[in-house]
């Protein structure tokens, strides 16, 4: 097991992951406010109170600028985990070994105003998850194709059932989650 930080605050990276674009190119979200702000009729508990950026961004430049810098961070992430890669390539053990790649949470980049996580909104709660089966495991050979994606909801309560499958351990007592293949009919 490998943990890394980023792209966690503080957006500090090696200048060479740096975004090369002008600070006016970047995008903000649709939603983009400099100050938490919620829809009509939206309870005030979605509201992150503590949001200790939203007094800071001042202009679209400074916003773009903090986005710029997260990006950064996941250009560096994305390097390390290459380099990870790499290894196990290199070392001989990859086609023998599973990789499960995922993150805690997603992340606010100036919707509503809000610029962390902890708030209930979609970039918070979608987290990357990637798992690649070893290819030489029967999981692997049996259901999963080259590129192939799950678009459906998936818990992180359903991994412990479907890494212990992975790894061929017969879970001998109850727990919550589900395995893999016992989504395939939703």
């Amino acid at each position: 097991a490998i943990g890394f930080n980023k792209p966690h605050h503080p957006f500090v990276a090696p200048k060479k992951y740096a975004i090369t674009s002008p600070i006016s190119e970047i995008p903000l979200p649709a939603d983009f406010a400099f100050q938490p702000t919620l829809a009509p009729g939206m309870p005030k508990m979605a509201m992150r109170p503590n949001d200790t950026w939203a007094n800071q961004i001042k202009t679209e430049d400074v916003a773009r600028q903090r986005i710029a810098d997260y990006l950064a961070c996941v250009n560096f992430l994305d390097a390390m985990v290459g380099d990870v890669l790499s290894a196990l390539e290199k070392s001989g053990v990859a086609d023998n070994t599973h990789i499960v790649f995922l993150g805690d949470h997603g992340h606010l980049l100036g919707e509503k105003g809000m610029w962390a996580k902890s708030a209930i909104f979609e970039p918070c709660v979608r987290a990357p998850l990637i798992i690649r089966p070893a290819p030489n495991h029967r999981v692997a050979k049996e259901r999963v194709t080259k590129n192939s994606q799950c678009l459906r909801v998936v818990e992180f309560v359903d991994l412990y059932k479907t890494l212990a499958e992975l790894c061929d351990i017969d879970i001998q007592w109850p727990t919550d989650g589900r395995r893999s293949e016992e989504h395939t009919s939703e």
